[in-house]
């Protein structure tokens, strides 16, 4: 269980909502300001919490296991006629499914939107950011303002250990460890005024004022932390009021005095506790009206038990479940290769690729004598699992990775019969190093993609040559995005490790009937719009012919490869 940090504005507001509703319901005028204080400052802080972090649970990455037929078919001795038999069965095989189950991928949450990390609301979170700048820069002007009036305000005495100034601001307010005064003030407003704000600095209300203005300018875009903002500064005037009461004040002749400064008072400074606060009807209602209740505590123990209850919801409606990030996952190239125990060290003479994503391992290995992407080329892949730090490959047995550091590993792997190596030997030992993917190869496992759903050409697409007389050898043409390959897919219905090899490059279409593949032609003879035969002359003046019918997708191993270098972040 980790948390991920992002922007989820929604989560925020709903949580928000529902808070300011219980406040309403249990808490408002109904248990004491202290209790009503700390009830506020919990609800925004949890609702701080949901906006900016979302709880995140990565798991393994498992096989897929699904059950299906296969055939396979008998080739003739001469190889001059198709496959025949193919519904001859063989025992149930099992192989991997192209999409990772419910429990193993991205979980998504409820009603969580994580703004800071999409790509697709750059405007939102400029507003996001402009909005909290402008709102820090407000506070800023605040302090800037109480500094400016300490300097233009006559210090007059200290009383109780509190400075006492004169200023001609029109109402009586109280910041750090100073109180300032009307200059115009006669002696029996004075009196309260002075027991007011003493109380303030005595709770500390100016920097929890402070704090809530804070956190306001950071969720500036939730009306109800707005809400919750203008009641935690009433509660801090009415807990005041309590005291001033409790002291033994006159009821009646405080509240006058409470209602000629509030004519005074009408500043735009939201940090600074004020005698004479605007909203004098609801503090006179609850002086003469609260009394202790025996049901205050239940309330305020509900309504705590409530901002958990909710919280705890929040973080269920927004959980994801991720797939856990392998410290493999990218892309890496090879520094040399040897077997197992010998001490020589061979630097491979194909430039080799290893990528890891999506669950998946290819290796892409090529040699070209031109630029671009016209390269002869071979891969393999197959599906991975990372479980509590070890890898796993298709077959459930663990591969030897040896992470020298975050950047290099070591890679043991033994040769099986339908595995190919650079290297000879059946033990091999190779080391690789991280390393930016090549932009010709994405290229060219791009185009492989994209073949199935290219349909700019005639020619372009996936094509199958035939007939296939060789069992698990499929010989395979594709064109897309301007590249030309041609290619043997190499697979064992037994196992899901799948190889392939062949030749590509960029394609320029002469007509649909001679295209230009690198610095030959070749000619198609169309049969129908879905087959056709290749003519490709050789430097040797031999003419090849190869017959290719249209297929809707490549095989599905195929496909599951090209997906590693997707995975990559």
């Amino acid at each position: 269980m980790s948390i991920e940090f992002g922007i989820y504005p929604l989560t925020g507001i709903l949580l928000a909502g529902l808070l300011y509703g219980v406040y309403r319901l249990l808490i408002r005028m109904r248990c004491h300001p202290r209790t009503s204080q700390w009830y506020i400052v919990a609800a925004v802080s949890v609702t701080l919490l949901a906006t900016f972090m979302q709880p995140v649970r990565y798991v393994e990455r498992e096989a897929v296991w699904t059950e299906s037929e296969a055939s396979v078919a008998d080739a003739h001795a001469d190889g001059a006629e198709k496959k025949a038999e193919t519904s001859k069965q063989l025992p149930v095989i099992y192989h991997q499914a192209a999409k990772p189950s419910a429990s193993t991928s991205e979980a998504k949450p409820l009603f969580s939107t994580n703004v800071f990390a999409s790509e697709a609301f750059p405007l939102i979170r400029t507003v996001f950011y402009t909005g909290m700048a402008v709102m820090l820069l407000f506070f800023l002007v605040q302090m800037l303002w109480l500094v400016r009036i300490r300097q233009r305000s006559t210090h007059m005495d200290m009383e109780k250990g509190v400075r006492v100034y004169d200023t001609d601001v029109p109402a009586a307010f109280s910041f750090g460890n100073s109180i300032f005064m009307p200059m115009k003030i006669d002696g029996s407003v004075r009196d309260d005024v002075f027991l007011h704000e003493s109380r303030h600095l005595a709770h500390h209300h100016y920097r929890k004022l402070c704090l809530m203005q804070l956190l306001q300018s950071v969720l500036w875009f939730n009306p109800f932390v707005w809400l919750f903002s203008h009641e935690h500064k009433l509660q801090q005037e009415m807990e005041v009021d309590q005291d001033v009461m409790d002291s033994g004040r006159d009821r009646e002749q405080y509240q006058m005095n409470l209602l000629r400064m509030c004519l005074k008072n009408s500043s735009w400074v939201q940090i600074m506790p004020a005698f004479g606060s605007s909203v004098i009807k609801r503090r006179i209602l609850f002086m003469n009206r609260w009394k202790p209740s025996r049901f205050a505590t239940l309330r305020t123990a509900v309504s705590f038990v409530l901002i958990l209850l909710f919280m705890a919801a929040t973080a269920f409606a927004t959980f994801q479940t991720k797939p856990e990030k392998t410290p493999l996952e990218g892309c890496w190239e090879i520094e040399w290769a040897k077997n197992t125990g010998s001490p020589y060290e061979e630097t491979p003479f194909l430039k080799n690729n290893q990528y890891f994503g999506n669950g998946m391992m290819m290796n892409f290995s090529w040699y070209s004598r031109y630029n671009g992407v016209n390269m002869n080329f071979n891969f393999s892949g197959e599906p991975v699992t990372f479980r509590n730090g070890k890898f796993y490959d298709y077959k459930g047995d663990q591969m030897n990775y040896t992470m020298l550091d975050t950047d290099t590993y070591l890679y043991e792997w033994t040769r099986t019969p339908e595995m190919t190596a650079m290297q000879s030997g059946p033990n091999i030992t190779e080391k690789w190093h991280r390393t930016k993917p090549d932009s010709g190869v994405l290229r060219i496992l791009k185009a492989l993609s994209d073949a199935e759903k290219d349909k700019s050409r005639m020619l372009c697409g996936v094509w199958k040559e035939e007939p296939d007389t060789i069992p698990y050898q499929e010989h395979y043409l594709t064109v897309s995005n301007g590249i030309y390959s041609r290619f043997t897919i190499f697979s064992n219905p037994k196992s899901y490790w799948c190889s392939a090899g062949g030749w590509c490059g960029d394609i320029r279409f002469e007509s649909d009937d001679r295209v230009f593949v690198g610095d030959r032609y070749e000619d198609v003879e169309w049969h129908t719009k879905d087959s056709m035969t290749l003519v490709i002359p050789r430097e040797n003046g031999v003419i090849e012919r190869h017959v290719y019918r249209r297929h809707s997708e490549l095989p599905e191993r195929f496909r599951l490869c090209l997906t590693a270098p997707d995975g990559i972040k």
